[in-house]
């Protein structure tokens, strides 16, 4: 019966579907999951066995647990919650598609992230990065790409070129299905974002053809930063930062910037940006003076 069927392997099924960055987390939540499985139900995990008892303890053991990859220091309680996020989207998906009878998924409280600082780099730092060697060049292209489009590492691995369409008057724009949400997106890009895809392909190539991420890419992408100066521990998806607090700093509206970041609301756009958009509220209010 169902019910006797691995939840496991399922688990595994919907994790080969990902991409990218997205896909190196399902492979971890895989690994804890797995972990769990093995320490406190003999490594079986079948449907039947997923109940609220076994959410609630996956869920102190994330927040718990030891990284796997050490074997020392606690899980960020920042990277539980992400984890444990991906863990109740597997069970959304296993009930929306007849798996499970019940959406088990809204019975167990997420977990509060804590406050984190949100790293971008200034356009300073951007043209520095420019003129530095990165010893993947690739990676160097679709991190600066990312810069000046927004677009997250898993939307700029899959990016083909009949994705990239040109209107006459219009410039160039991307149309592509977000690998994050799945909605369908068209998304203008500049000049300078078109020089870092190189030379146009067939329709069905991948536009940055190669690129990767893995711990080697990651310490790359670290190696090249520290080599441009810059003494911030800078990640691929602080580059999409990057853009996104250019666009508010040059003054573009919060409605427009989370359409181009493909967010499913502007709410989602305040969450993200709530310490710079609190800080352009500041300098607007200092601008009127009538003394």
């Amino acid at each position: 019966t169902l019910s006797e069927k691995s939840f496991l392997v399922y688990f595994n099924d919907q994790r080969d579907k990902k991409l990218g960055s997205t896909l190196d987390s399902w492979r971890s939540v895989g690994v804890y999951l797995n972990a769990y499985a093995s320490k406190y139900y003999g490594g079986e995990l079948t449907f039947g066995m997923l109940d609220v008892e076994f959410l609630d303890g996956f869920k102190e053991y994330l927040m718990n647990s030891k990284r796997v990859s050490t074997g020392t220091n606690k899980l960020h309680i920042n990277t539980a919650a992400h984890y444990l996020n991906i863990f109740k989207t597997s069970l959304y998906q296993a009930y929306r598609t007849g798996k499970i009878r019940e959406n088990l998924s809204i019975r167990i409280p997420s977990i509060k992230k804590e406050q984190t600082e949100l790293k971008y780099l200034t356009i300073d730092e951007l043209k520095a990065l420019v003129k530095t060697e990165c010893r993947i060049p690739i990676m160097k292209s679709a991190a600066l790409f990312s810069a000046l489009t927004g677009l997250r590492f898993s939307d700029i691995q899959k990016l083909t070129w009949s994705e990239v369409v040109h209107q006459k008057g219009k410039g160039y724009h991307l149309s592509f299905r977000q690998q994050k949400t799945g909605g369908m997106e068209t998304h203008p890009i500049s000049e300078d974002a078109i020089e870092y895809m190189g030379k146009r392909g067939q329709p069905q190539d991948r536009v940055f053809e190669g690129l990767v991420y893995s711990a080697y890419t990651v310490s790359m992408v670290y190696l090249w930063v520290a080599k441009a100066g810059i003494e911030r521990h800078i990640k691929f998806h602080d580059f999409r930062h990057t853009y996104s607090v250019l666009q508010i700093h040059a003054g573009t509206d919060l409605y427009t910037l989370s359409k181009m970041l493909g967010h499913k609301s502007i709410k989602v756009t305040e969450q993200h940006y709530a310490k710079v958009l609190d800080e352009k509220k500041r300098e607007a209010a200092n601008r009127i003076k009538i003394k």
